[in-house]
């Protein structure tokens, strides 16, 4: 994965904002609040400010700003992070192990707890909040019974903000979705570095090569549906076939990529594969360093080390020059036919002439496959 740069993005951030706030205006809600925080929540979304925010600010930004956005992703997080701990104390087994497993539900209620999932504790005791999570520690089946009350709450929020932020109806009937890539420019997808997906002009009309993927699904978290920082061009196999509405936590290429703290990696088994007369055949990603576990995710969600074997002929062509060029009869017989009249014509002899791309990271947003063979000349 890389990471891309936007040029002008003040411009496109003023102009986003306001094409869509002038859908934003026209759509009125027909919901009514059953609690405080649902009440912030209509509140909010009544206002053009905090619209506003959501659209242009990043998603970190809007969940440092409003206190209950960050509750409704750290719910969201909790709920994904779910099926984790069943499977941990799944695990737990022999004496003891009924109540070893009640304090680490507990432990994990506790540490996630919020507004939210309190005032859903609240129903399942008279009496206080901590005795509503012990009754639903108490065993897997009250556990799961309590996730599900909580899951449907998050489903009711969900239902609430989508007669607002609703991507299809905001995008998908105006041409905004198409402006916005062509403004974007992105020329090849951020996930993969494999495919085109730059915008064209198809008999005056804009068009475009790949999809427009939600970073985090819309399905799940709503809020964040039109959100600018939220809405990546990528391509339709890495959209449709790979991530789909996956809730795994990825990079966002607008503010991460692999960079220096992954590379590609080939092991090579014969001379031949090291000089670039063999194609390699064992290669893959090699990760230095992922303190919060997301660059494998991302190599696992769009099975990176897998689409990557089909460009092995490639990365043969490039351990062939690159084996030339490091060889001194290259390196003596381009010497001479500089020194011998034609220096004019060492211009040309760049990285792309000979690699098909820069290596220049900044550019990886623009040229296929940069990121791997920027690694296969630098960094093996």
């Amino acid at each position: 994965m890389i990471r891309v740069t936007i040029s002008d993005l003040d411009s496109i951030k003023a102009w986003y904002k306001d094409a869509v706030i002038k859908i934003l205006n026209k759509i009125k809600l027909s919901a009514s609040s059953k609690n405080d925080f649902e009440k912030k929540l209509i509140t909010s979304l009544k206002n053009n400010a905090f619209c506003s925010d959501v659209l242009i600010l990043s998603i970190d930004e809007v969940s440092n700003k409003y206190d209950w956005v960050k509750q409704y992703i750290d719910t969201i997080d909790f709920l994904e992070s779910v099926p984790y701990i069943l499977n941990k104390i799944k695990t737990i087994k022999g004496k003891g192990s009924r109540k070893i497993k009640e304090r680490q539900l507990i432990d994990f209620v506790e540490f996630n707890r919020n507004e939210i999932i309190d005032i859903k504790l609240k129903t399942f005791s008279s009496t206080s909040i901590e005795d509503g999570i012990h009754n639903v520690c108490s065993s897997k089946g009250a556990f799961v019974s309590f996730i599900k009350v909580l899951d449907d709450f998050i489903g009711e929020l969900n239902k609430v903000i989508i007669q607002k932020f609703n991507y299809v109806v905001v995008l998908g009937k105006s041409d905004i979705r198409a402006q916005l890539v062509m403004k974007l420019n992105i020329k090849v997808c951020p996930y993969c570095n494999r495919q085109y997906i730059n915008p064209i002009t198809i008999n005056k009309k804009n068009n475009y090569l790949g999809d427009i993927d939600h970073i985090l699904p819309k399905s799940r978290y709503a809020l964040f549906q039109l959100s600018l920082f939220n809405l990546i061009p990528a391509c339709k196999a890495c959209n449709q076939l790979f991530k789909k509405d996956k809730t795994t936590p990825i990079l966002n290429p607008y503010y991460e990529g692999f960079g220096d703290d992954a590379f590609l990696e080939i092991n090579y088994s014969t001379v031949n594969e090291l000089i670039g007369l063999d194609e390699p055949h064992d290669f893959s990603w090699n990760i230095i360093h992922d303190n919060k576990g997301k660059i494998r995710t991302s190599i696992d969600t769009f099975q990176l080390n897998e689409v990557y074997k089909s460009n092995s002929s490639e990365f043969k062509r490039i351990l062939k020059i690159k084996f030339l060029i490091q060889s001194r009869v290259y390196r003596d017989y381009i010497n001479n036919l500089l020194n011998g009249g034609n220096s004019r014509y060492i211009e040309y002899f760049d990285e792309t002439l000979l690699y098909g791309v820069s290596l220049d990271e900044d550019k990886f947003q623009d040229e296929l496959l940069s990121k791997a063979i920027y690694d296969i000349v630098i960094n093996n």
